[in-house]
């Protein structure tokens, strides 16, 4: 995917890739961008054929990452970051037998040995206030005999 962002940046560099906020991003710097990111990324050990989770709101950010995991030829895994805690947990349990970690320092946790268990409340931070939470299974009232 990220070959057809690149074919835009060979033909139209100055064109605008993306307004966001009131600024306006061109494909050439959007490039830019994708660049460093797909750098920093093989810096801390993401390789071609890993996966990738991200959890970021819709924003130029996300785009670049997700250009950049692609540029790195790994995988990337979309979670929306105001999904409930219980669908988050979900999706991190079932990514797969392999997840990118960055490289492993001796005596030192990898980051998915430290993502707390599910229900652990991990997901406080990145919760809208506004958005109602729904009630657990267990407390919704039963169907009234048909």
């Amino acid at each position: 995917m990220c070959g057809r962002v690149e074919e835009m940046v060979r033909r139209y560099p100055d064109y605008i890739a993306y307004e966001f906020m009131g600024k306006c991003t061109t494909y050439a710097d959007m490039w830019q961008k994708i660049n460093a990111c797909a750098k920093s990324l093989k810096a801390i050990g993401i390789r071609e054929g890993d996966k990738v989770t991200i959890c970021m709101p819709n924003a130029p950010q996300t785009l670049c990452m997700f250009y950049a995991v692609n540029m790195v030829g790994a995988i990337a895994n979309m979670v929306h970051p105001l999904s409930a805690e219980s669908e988050i947990a979900f999706y991190l349990a079932h990514r797969g037998p392999q997840e990118s970690q960055g490289p492993r320092r001796p005596g030192r946790r990898s980051v998915l040995e430290r993502v707390p268990a599910p229900g652990a409340n991990m997901w406080r931070s990145i919760r809208s206030a506004a958005r109602p939470r729904t009630p657990p299974p267990s407390s919704i009232p039963a169907a009234p005999p048909a």
